[in-house]
């Protein structure tokens, strides 16, 4: 039996976010954290982006179709910084930027759907659900500033604490006893990583100088 180590599925936010999840049309990624010397023999693309790749797959339900993307490397010889534009084929785009270069920290997600918005904060695992009033009229706003609480709705996101590492532990623990599936399968992990590789290759044509690094390293 076979599961990912894709830890982000169990974030409280995520959790939090996924009943609300349906038919996105734009997501914005954002990850950044400061150098390590751990991961760095590999692209940033396959050390942090490959989470948030993985929670792209999963909250758009569907493949990827077009990539487009850049980085540069800048401590180390492989990439440091990567931003990639991934269009799906449910016709949701999604803009990612990946960067191990940073002075702060960051984990977000933003998710736009039809008269809906959600923001996740993955490092403090919280969230915030946004959505427009079923009388919500677009006239009112044409005709002058207003108060936005007037015509949207927010509503709380809830999980259960639970420590992402503990929860993913148990997840495969209850697979192994038949209690529960896998969580994150071998074959959604060869999905990730292929739509990884796909990101490295871009970035390559750009810069010819990577060609052999990422693969020989990944």
């Amino acid at each position: 039996m076979v599961q990912i180590g894709h830890i982000e599925r169990f974030n409280r936010a995520v959790r939090a976010a996924l009943p609300h999840v349906k038919k996105p049309r734009f997501i914005d990624s954002e990850r950044l954290a400061p150098f390590s010397p751990r991961g760095s023999d590999v692209a940033v693309v396959l050390d942090l982006m490959i989470h948030d790749i993985d929670l792209l797959l999963t909250l758009v339900g569907a493949g990827a179709r077009d990539i487009s993307a850049v980085g540069v490397p800048v401590l180390t010889p492989m990439l440091d910084i990567a931003n990639a534009r991934v269009t799906f084929t449910s016709g949701a785009v999604a803009n990612i930027t990946s960067s191990r270069i940073s002075r702060e920290r960051k984990r977000k997600i933003r998710i736009f759907q039809q008269r809906e918005y959600l923001s996740l904060d993955l490092a403090a695992g919280t969230g915030e659900f946004y959505r427009l009033k079923p009388d919500f009229d677009p006239a009112t706003i044409r005709s002058g500033p207003t108060d936005i609480a007037a015509f949207v709705d927010r509503v709380k996101l809830h999980a259960p604490d639970g420590e992402p590492l503990k929860l993913e532990l148990e997840s495969f623990v209850s697979a192994l006893k038949g209690e529960a599936p896998v969580v994150v399968t071998g074959e959604e992990g060869r999905l990730a990583l292929g739509v990884a590789l796909r990101i490295v290759k871009e970035i390559e044509l750009t810069l010819p100088s990577l060609v052999g690094h990422a693969h020989h390293h990944a």
